[in-house]
């Protein structure tokens, strides 16, 4: 079930539905074709440049405290090796010590 939203969510209609929500834009110029976009002069000029992105692990310091360890989490969680109120401690605790430090 989770595999058919993800395949529903993707397509063109359903981006363009959280498009008009969030300020992002996915990289698809079928999302970007004949839509309330198609005029948006900041969307056509990054798709013909997408060639030329990068990417880079970022983010608030928390966040890339945080991120390591999520997997870790919940595969240990999924596994049975610890509960999800555990899950959810621990991977608050790792947030926590991180805005404590000042990050």
């Amino acid at each position: 079930m989770a595999f058919q939203f993800c395949q529903y969510a993707l397509q063109s209609q359903p981006l363009l539905s959280a498009v008009s929500m969030l300020p992002a834009v996915p990289p698809r110029s079928d999302v970007i074709a004949g839509s309330q976009l198609a005029g948006n002069r900041v969307m056509s000029a990054g798709l013909a440049n997408v060639r030329y992105a990068t990417a880079s692990l970022g983010g608030c310091p928390a966040w890339l405290d945080l991120e390591p360890v999520i997997e870790g989490q919940l595969m240990a969680a999924i596994r049975g090796q610890q509960s999800s109120d555990m899950t959810v401690g621990n991977l608050a605790k790792v947030v926590s010590d991180s805005l404590s430090r000042g990050a």
